[in-house]
């Protein structure tokens, strides 16, 4: 285990002097996610949250266009906190604007620090969520399974189970991936150099006896979209 993630999350309103949206509110602790995530690479605008950034707060772009905020300006979020039915209030201000390029996801974004999130939602210490980075994404499925026998009580996924749709379609934007890549066979590949990103079609003979068929309709597919 290379890192181990605590998030919150909370769904909530966010409201500014031009307008109000529904955005997902997370809370993060920066300094693990700057080692364990890409967010820090997301960033367009501003700088990265800080542990001490009680009052700061990072939005995509997307809800940056909606509520028509700028770096500094102020952001209200309104949320349900826990074991109560009043409605809590936060005033932020925005440190940075991210671009996940996942525009559904931007137009909802809105990150603050992690002791923030839980005094915010009344949450005490806890977390609504735990990431496990590995050094070996194999071990994901034993790892797992070792998590549901010690924790019965709480759900515990490998990322196959979390996030099904990119255990099958893995998006490679890394440059010095993708130039692997483009070595990964003697003819077929070559033409991946130097494109920005690459999507991976990846299937199991374990789960499909179909898979060569399965993978390459897929892939036509993302032909079609493109």
């Amino acid at each position: 285990i290379e890192q181990a993630v605590s998030r919150t999350f909370s769904s909530a309103l966010a409201s500014s002097a031009d307008g109000s949206a529904g955005v997902q509110f997370i809370g993060i602790d920066p300094e693990v996610e700057r080692k364990a995530s890409r967010f820090i690479e997301k960033l367009v605008e501003g700088e990265f949250l800080e542990e001490a950034d009680a009052n700061q707060a990072l939005i995509g772009q997307g809800v940056a266009r909606k509520l028509e905020l700028e770096l500094g300006d102020k952001l209200v979020l309104m949320a349900q906190g826990v074991g109560t039915t009043d409605i809590q209030s936060r005033l932020v201000r925005v440190k940075g604007l991210l671009r996940t390029g996942q525009d559904e996801f931007d137009q909802v974004l809105v990150m603050g620090p992690l002791k923030t999130s839980q005094a915010f939602l009344n949450l005490e210490n806890r977390v609504h969520h735990v990431a496990v980075v590995l050094g070996n994404f194999e071990e994901s499925l034993d790892l797992a399974a070792a998590g549901k026998a010690a924790f019965p009580d709480l759900e515990v996924l490998s990322w196959q189970e979390a996030l099904p749709d990119l255990h099958e379609f893995i998006v490679v934007d890394d440059q010095e991936t993708i130039q692997k890549l483009s070595t990964a066979k003697q003819f077929g590949s070559t033409f991946v150099a130097g494109a920005p990103l690459v999507i991976v079609v990846c299937a199991s003979p374990d789960i499909s006896d179909v898979w060569v068929e399965d993978a390459a309709i897929a892939t036509t597919y993302i032909h079609l979209a493109a």
